[in-house]
This record gives C-alpha cells, sequence and structure tokens, in this order.
C-alpha cells in the first residue's frame, strides 16, 4: 500500500504537505512537511518536518487528497530541497503557500507521485479553498460540546479525495 499526499488547506490558512498512510495506524498518522513564520525581529521562515501521531491537536481544518506516493525516500529528498525564499528579491509576499506551491511543481517533475496524482496548482488551491468553506458552512470547525464539533470527532480530519473529486472522510 503505497502512503498518500495531502495539502491543508490563501493566507486565511496554513498550507502543508502530509504524507500518510492510506491506512492509518494508531500512533502513526503520518510526516507533516512545511514553513513556518518565525516572528522574531526581523521576520523569518523555517522548514519544518514532523511525524505526527494523531490528529488530535494537529489544529488540521481539512485535508485534500492529491495522489499516491510511489518512492519515499526521493519524495522527502525533493521536499527538503525546496528553498525558503522569504527575503528574496522578487519574493516579497513569500508564505507557505508560496512553497506548498513549488513543492507540488518538484514533486511532479521528480516522478515520484504515481499516475493519477493532482499537482497542477489552481485546481489543488481553488478546490481545497472550495472544500474548507464548505466544512465552515456545515459548523464543522466548532460550537459543539468538548472534544467535538458540532457532533464531529474532533480527532477526525474532513478529507476531499482530489483525484476522485468527492469527499472521503466528512
Amino acid at each position: 500500500m503505497r502512503p498518500r499526499l495531502v495539502v491543508y488547506s490563501d493566507s486565511r490558512y496554513h498550507w502543508a504537505l502530509h504524507r500518510c498512510p492510506k491506512h492509518e495506524k494508531k500512533g502513526h498518522w503520518g510526516t507533516r512537511y512545511d514553513t513556518k513564520e518565525i516572528t522574531l525581529a526581523p521576520i523569518t521562515w523555517a522548514y519544518n518536518e514532523e511525524e505526527l501521531t494523531t490528529a488530535r491537536g494537529v489544529n488540521v481544518l481539512v485535508r485534500v487528497l492529491l495522489g499516491k506516493v510511489a518512492d519515499e525516500a526521493k519524495f522527502d529528498e525533493i521536499v527538503r530541497q525546496v528553498p525558503i525564499r522569504w527575503g528574496q528579491e522578487g519574493y516579497e509576499r513569500w508564505t507557505c503557500k508560496a512553497w506548498i506551491r513549488e513543492a507540488l511543481e518538484r514533486l511532479a517533475q521528480g516522478g515520484v507521485l504515481c499516475d493519477g496524482a493532482v499537482t497542477e496548482w489552481e485546481r489543488v488551491h481553488d478546490r481545497a479553498l472550495e472544500y474548507v468553506e464548505t466544512k465552515k458552512a456545515q459548523h464543522r470547525f466548532g460550537g459543539g460540546p468538548p472534544g467535538h464539533c458540532d457532533g464531529y470527532r474532533d480527532d477526525v480530519v474532513p478529507t476531499f479525495d482530489l483525484m476522485l473529486d468527492r469527499e472521503i472522510v466528512p
């Protein structure tokens, strides 16, 4: 079984890649790859790679499944080489979202994703934002009793499969 590539969901949200197993196991929810703003003077950004043990406490609104990862080692190698462009000329508005866009381009070019993976940025971006707005309208992210969000468990992250163009985890 191949691990899956997911993008988290625009400046309103933090964006990250999540390489996760097809069938999540207790104690292993996958690996998150992202860049984070460090709010020191001056502001800077840092690459972050983190093994996740559970969805609880990760603060993920939604996941959008983009494809299957064919080569995990090469995936890691490519993602770790995506530069942080904050402060470089021509990148004055650089954010974590720009890093994700470049990472997806490099992963597509690197041939580490299986056939059918969706890496076209406008499609990924637009569908991710549309999905998170749908979940917000359904009150998926708050208002319920502790440990739940309007009847939803807070350790289950809504997931949309972009290859199938349908929700797979409500």
